[in-house]
């Protein structure tokens, strides 16, 4: 019997500890993506306001994009 609840106890801690790991992972994994948004936003944002400052700073340019 003894026996029995020693091994129910050793799974018992082993499964806690493959939880943790588990929960550690997906952290990991969703601050990653996080990053991974946050860069491509990041991106669009500076290739959005390139093309505008371009479109603006060149009146040839808005002429062409009305047309």
């Amino acid at each position: 019997m003894k026996r029995l609840e020693a091994e129910l106890k050793g799974k018992a801690a082993v499964e806690r500890e493959n939880r943790e790991i588990y929960l550690e992972q997906i952290k990991l994994k969703a601050e990653e993506q996080r990053k991974t948004v946050l860069e491509s936003i990041k991106t669009a944002g500076t290739v959005v306001g390139t093309g505008i400052t371009t479109l603006l700073e060149n009146p040839s340019k808005i002429l062409m994009a009305v047309s």
